[in-house]
């Protein structure tokens, strides 16, 4: 039988409450057990019996993830102790499989910054009188890395980290395609993750604009439809994808969502979209609530049952939650994330009852 292992899991600073949400999902799409726990808005630790290479692979995947460490121990630490800190370590068994190995440590302080020093230096000094082994910065075999939070150090070992530069190079002015209402990919595949898919589910935006959505779930090793109204649009989605490789896995058509040039009978395992809001969208003279609710209608047809939608609206809270209700979705979460001082929009997910 698999023994228990405990990830601590740093999210990113920038949504985390939709970063938990995200973790839980990837988790859940793996088909994981886990048992979460919450030690701050950024940091959570989840206990898990699988394999750490599912594990792992499940975590790659996130767009809020940070760093994930395999926890070694946590220490409260309301002042800095050499001998605290060694008689912890000392009882680690786990640390002797890294004797005489080349290694680094590496502290995160969400708090007491100027403590990060100190920090790497006292644990770095014990660990090396454990494992007689030599502090190597540039090329670690062995990565130690801690977190400090609200006066606990947690110590462990690297498992993997952030996504972050790779979102980010896939952002709009990288693309061959430039449009300026185009979805960031750290908000486009968190979107994708919340929808629980796994590889080989089919996901549908029906607004797909520039192929924001599409691209993320298809690099997922997920199958693609793109529905535009624009014929522009609709050429700068595929150029897209050709660009990165991903053009064989998605389905673009040029259609009318009011419309939706889809089969009878055919039924998606998630529908993820960012409908057209604003003076630059293409609403052909539709305001951007009756986008919504038309969105909502032939989701209901469309969607598997328990299976997800997630969308972005400028609707407020009460209502979309009434609207999604009303066509027989149940809302699970309401995210705000401001986008300048006079506007908020709201990412929604919901499952199809």
């Amino acid at each position: 039988m698999t023994s228990e292992k405990k990830i601590l899991i740093l999210l990113s600073g920038d949504y985390p409450e939709i970063g938990v949400d995200e973790l839980q999902a990837v988790l859940r799409a793996h088909g994981i057990n886990f048992v979460l726990k919450k030690y701050s808005p950024r940091l959570v630790e989840v206990s898990v019996q699988d394999d750490i290479n599912i594990v792992k692979n499940a975590l790659t995947r996130m767009a809020l993830l940070k760093y994930a460490i395999i926890k070694l121990y946590d220490i409260n630490l309301h002042y800095i102790s050499l001998s605290k800190i060694k008689e912890a370590i000392n009882n680690i068994e786990y640390l002797k499989q890294f004797y005489g190995r080349k290694y680094a440590v590496r502290i995160i302080m969400l708090n007491k910054r100027k403590l990060r020093l100190m920090f790497e230096r006292t644990i770095g000094y014990v660990i090396g009188e454990i494992t007689r082994g030599k502090v190597d910065l540039n090329s670690p075999e062995v990565l130690f890395q801690g977190f400090f939070v609200n006066g606990t150090l947690f110590l462990g070992v690297h498992l993997c980290g952030s996504q972050r530069s790779i979102l980010f190079s896939r952002r709009a002015k990288f693309r061959p395609f430039f449009h300026p209402c185009t979805l960031h990919p750290i908000i486009a595949r968190a979107m994708v993750n919340l929808t629980e898919v796994r590889e080989g589910m089919t996901v549908l935006d029906p607004f797909m604009g520039t192929g924001s959505i599409l691209i993320e779930a298809a690099l997922m090793n997920c199958y693609g439809i793109g529905v535009d109204i624009s014929s522009k649009m609709c050429y700068g989605c595929v150029v897209n994808l050709k660009h990165y490789g991903v053009y064989s896995k998605v389905h673009v058509i040029r259609g009318d969502a009011f419309y939706l040039p889809l089969r009878d009978g055919l039924k998606i395992d998630s529908i993820v979209t960012d409908p057209p809001y604003g003076r630059l969208a293409p609403l052909v003279d539709r305001s951007h609530k009756a986008v919504v609710r038309k969105l909502l209608e032939f989701s209901s047809q469309y969607l598997e049952r328990g299976r997800y939608l997630c969308f972005l609206t400028t609707i407020d809270s009460h209502e979309i939650i009434y609207e999604v209700e009303k066509e027989g979705f149940s809302a699970l979460k309401v995210y705000t994330i401001p986008v300048h001082d006079n506007l908020c929009r709201r990412l929604v997910l919901c499952r199809r009852l």
